[in-house]
Order: C-alpha cells, then sequence, then structure tokens
C-alpha cells in the first residue's frame, strides 16, 4: 500500500515540476491556453472536444483517459462532468507554488500572438500528458484499495473506524514506511485517491 502512495505522489511532484517550468515561460499564458480548448468562446469545452484537441496537438487519448482527467478537473458542479472550464483547466494547470502560480495568474496574453514558442510548446505537452498519466494512475490505485484484499491495511489507518482516512494517520503511516511527504502533497494524495461521485 505505501508502494502505491510513494508512487502516486513522486507522479505528482512531476506534475508539479512541470507546472512550474510552464508558469516560468514568459510566452505562456492562461487566457491562450484555453483558446486553444475554446476556440469559440463557449465557455467550456466538451470531452469529445477536449480529445480532438489533444490529438491535434500529438496526445492521443482514449476517451477514458479524458473522462478521468475531466471527472478530476471537469465542471462537475454544473452537472457536466464532461466537461471543462477556464476554470477547471486552470486549476489543472496552475502550480501549486506562490511564486510561479501568482506570475502566471497576472501575465496578460501578446495581443495578435496565438501561437506558444517551441520550448513552451514542450512544456505544455508534458505538462498534459503528465497529468492524464497521474489521472490513470490515481484511478488504478482506486481500483486496487476497492479490491477486498485492501480493505485490511486500509483499516489501520482509520483505527477509530469513522470511515475516512484522515491526513495526520496517512502520514504517520507513510512516514513508518519510509515515504515522507509534505503536508500538501499528503492533502493532495487524499483528494486524488477519493472518489468524487459522479450524476
Amino acid at each position: 500500500m505505501a508502494v502505491a502512495f510513494e508512487v502516486d505522489i513522486c507522479a505528482a511532484r512531476e506534475v508539479e515540476k512541470c507546472r512550474k517550468e510552464l508558469a516560468m515561460r514568459q510566452d505562456f499564458s492562461l487566457a491562450q491556453l484555453w483558446k486553444l480548448f475554446d476556440p469559440n468562446s463557449r465557455g467550456f469545452a466538451t470531452n469529445f472536444e477536449l480529445r480532438r484537441t489533444l490529438a491535434s496537438l500529438g496526445i492521443p487519448l482514449s476517451i477514458r483517459v479524458v473522462n478521468l482527467f475531466l471527472r478530476r478537473y471537469g465542471s462537475a458542479a454544473t452537472g457536466a462532468s464532461k466537461r471543462i472550464t477556464y476554470a477547471g483547466m486552470c486549476d489543472a494547470v496552475m502550480p501549486q507554488d506562490a511564486h510561479a502560480s501568482h506570475q502566471l495568474r497576472n501575465r496578460v496574453a501578446k495581443s495578435g500572438s496565438s501561437a506558444f514558442s517551441r520550448v513552451t510548446l514542450f512544456h505544455l505537452l508534458e505538462l498534459l500528458k503528465m497529468l492524464m498519466q497521474a489521472e490513470v494512475l490515481a484511478e488504478s490505485i482506486r481500483h486496487v484499495f476497492a479490491s477486498s484484499t485492501m480493505f485490511a491495511p486500509l483499516r489501520k489507518l482509520d483505527p477509530d473506524n469513522h470511515g475516512v482516512i484522515c491526513s495526520k494517520a496517512l502520514t504517520d503511516y507513510l512516514k513508518s514506511m519510509g515515504v515522507f511527504a509534505t503536508q500538501n502533497e499528503i492533502s493532495n494524495l487524499l483528494a486524488r485517491i477519493v472518489v468524487r461521485p459522479t450524476r
């Protein structure tokens, strides 16, 4: 169980590294990114539109993988878990590092230029691939934990039998297994492995 958590934490660290590298690119802006996915300014992009845009960027994915991404970043609040809004896309690419996210949030898109440099496009593609891989990994971990053979180890993380895993218990467990993670990484791990109900 600790190995699965460690793999997920390492994947999240790689995603965060890609987010920071992309955020530091001066020719990258959130508005330009969103324009790739919502060229007609409708305010959202469906799972099929997201898949088509990713394929045009050289990232061919199954609709299942796109839907996993949308389950995490999509607009479930509107009952439309198979679409993403500007806010959801910003959540997906925004680094947690305060300095990098501040720079990205305050960067204005250069008028007239809708294309990213080759280096920026490379960083964007790497991040998008990593985000999709992270969601596939999180889904596989959820499936493993849903199996009956994982019930006993998971119960150890809930000694009071409240039906929830708290971050302190998870942190203590991981430390005892030699896996060290920040509080932020623990919170993100819990957010990734907990399945949000879909309508």
